[in-house]
């Protein structure tokens, strides 16, 4: 751990034992690593340096929208926290993974550009489900074949942007649980610029994200399995 500069503190973790590396992977256009890189503005999070050697860094400026900090929770209120990122990402294919955990029955947006532009969670209330929204279409991951668990977990959401259709698969932890059924829109475009809502303070995140990788390719299921378990790894799921 080294102190940081200003306000903060930055917290650096070291990577769980093995050769294995996010970074050992093309495509990889956003990393922010468990407990690695935060910046503190007392209590809160100010900025979460990115990883993957993009230097996409996520940052707060204004004080009453940084989320807070914990033992390595990053915790969104909810109502207005969130990040914006140094420089958008185009996604087309994809491979994103996610450590949340939820705390509202609600739709909420992990990340994205703009209403139509993100994905999204709902918890709770009725049917657990994972929504990815591109710029012309959408593919609703409606009753998934498991709920969305209570406590932290990994949330993986890829695509195929090559197809006619969106192909979208969603796993938790490592358990595929795609509603395959709903998986029948035109695949569109997802730009991603805001971490913790899909923009502004639409559809707000309440709850932890407590790492977050993005890759702008569809990676083979053995590379999907090593991002998984790395990730587990480190983040003691």
């Amino acid at each position: 751990m080294g102190l940081g500069l200003g306000l903060g503190h930055i917290f650096n973790n070291s990577s769980p034992t093995g050769s294995f590396e996010l970074t050992n992977l093309s495509g990889l256009k956003l990393w922010l690593k468990y407990d690695t890189g935060i910046t503190l503005n007392g209590s809160s999070v100010s900025s979460w340096a990115d990883q993957s050697g993009e230097s996409n860094n996520a940052a707060q400026a204004t004080s009453s929208r940084q989320p807070n900090y914990g033992s390595g929770d990053i915790r969104f209120d909810g109502t207005d926290d969130r990040f914006d990122l140094t420089s958008q990402i185009s996604l087309s294919s994809f491979s994103t993974f996610m450590v949340i955990n939820p705390d509202a029955t609600a739709s909420m947006g992990v990340f994205g550009s703009a209403s139509n532009q993100c994905i999204r969670v709902h918890q709770g209330g009725d049917a657990d489900r994972v929504t990815v929204k591109g710029v012309a279409g959408d593919s609703d991951q409606l009753n998934l074949t498991q709920d969305l668990p209570q406590g932290n977990f990994l949330l993986s959401v890829t695509r195929n942007g090559g197809g006619s259709t969106d192909n979208v698969r969603v796993f938790i932890n490592t358990t595929d649980v795609t509603d395959t059924a709903r998986d029948s829109m035109i695949p569109a475009p997802l730009t991603v610029n805001t971490v913790g809502s899909c923009t502004a303070a639409f559809l707000p995140f309440d709850g932890t994200i407590n790492e977050l990788a993005i890759y702008n390719t569809l990676l083979t299921g053995d590379e999907i399995s090593d991002v998984q378990n790395n990730i587990m790894s480190r983040n003691g799921l």
